[in-house]
């Protein structure tokens, strides 16, 4: 193999490593995310959807059962 073709490879290979390290990453704040929402109500994130999706829904009034 020549100099830049080995160039090449080694390139291609960190780039793949680099990709694996942030789906990784993505993967784990997803996770803790899952975590906060399953040991409390609220992350205390302000910008997460689903507190704020939760914090709108508790002032939604809701139809007494008949």
């Amino acid at each position: 193999m020549t100099t830049l073709a080995m160039l090449a490879v080694a390139f291609v290979m960190l780039c793949g490593i680099a990709g694996l390290g942030l789906l990784l990453e993505a993967g784990e704040r997803r996770r803790s995310v899952r975590w906060a929402h399953t040991l409390t109500r609220f992350c205390g994130d302000p910008g997460c959807r689903v507190c704020r999706s939760r914090s709108l829904s508790a002032h939604v009034p809701r139809v007494p059962a008949s």
